[in-house]
């Protein structure tokens, strides 16, 4: 993960670098590095960013790499939202998601999946094959679509981690919200609906779940 995600990261940066703006950087990484204390996985060598594009979307690579853009930060109106923004995404990385596509996938190509439970992606085998399907497919690998579930699964994570930072959990709902104002055929969303959940889902699954598990947390 630590030696991949930075190759990742940089073929994002490459298309979409990131929005010369210091104060807007620093305040992405001060919130997103305080969010990321509050997962089982602090120590990993979190780093965070706003990249100039217009579009509406943010992206996790392996390792502690998050990247929302400029048209999604200028959604959110406070340091909860964008909290809530980052929580998603942490859930990505702390969960291995695209990591663990990564490694499938390419097993899989490769016709290998006999060693998949004997080999991590970083090293040997698996690891060379990695580096090789990033290096075909580059940016487009943050564009891939996840298993639905692990969407609905980061929507949930994102609420406990705003609760145990001290936000409101329902931060993530008022941005999936806003989000949701600005239409399915927006342009905007195009990326954003071809690798997510209709936003409406995703609402009706945090509708659903409730926040009793994060009472806990609320009553502090």
């Amino acid at each position: 993960e630590l030696e991949l995600g930075p190759m990742i990261a940089g073929r994002v940066l490459g298309a979409a670098p990131l929005v010369n703006d210091p104060a807007m950087q620093r305040r992405v990484n001060l919130i997103g590095r305080w969010l990321a204390s509050q997962t089982s996985r602090p120590d990993l060598p979190w780093t965070f960013g706003v990249i100039d594009d217009g579009e509406v979307n943010a992206f996790a690579a392996p390792g502690g790499y998050i990247l929302i853009t400029r048209g999604l930060y200028d959604l959110l109106s406070s340091d909860a939202e964008v909290a809530a923004v980052l929580g998603h995404e942490l859930s990505h990385v702390v969960q291995r998601d695209h990591y663990e596509v990564i490694r499938k996938q390419e097993l899989q190509a490769a016709g290998r999946e006999a060693v998949m439970s004997q080999v991590n992606t970083g090293g040997g085998i698996a690891g060379s094959m990695a580096r090789d399907f990033i290096e075909r497919n580059g940016a487009a690998i943050m564009m891939t679509q996840l298993d639905r579930n692990a969407e609905y699964r980061a929507d949930q994570a994102a609420g406990i981690y705003l609760a145990r930072g001290g936000f409101n959990p329902l931060e993530l709902y008022a941005v999936l919200q806003k989000m949701s104002s600005l239409g399915s055929s927006s342009s905007r969303m195009a990326g954003l609906y071809k690798t997510h959940p209709p936003l409406d889902k995703r609402l009706d699954a945090l509708d659903k779940s409730g926040y009793k598990d994060l009472q806990a947390y609320l009553d502090r």
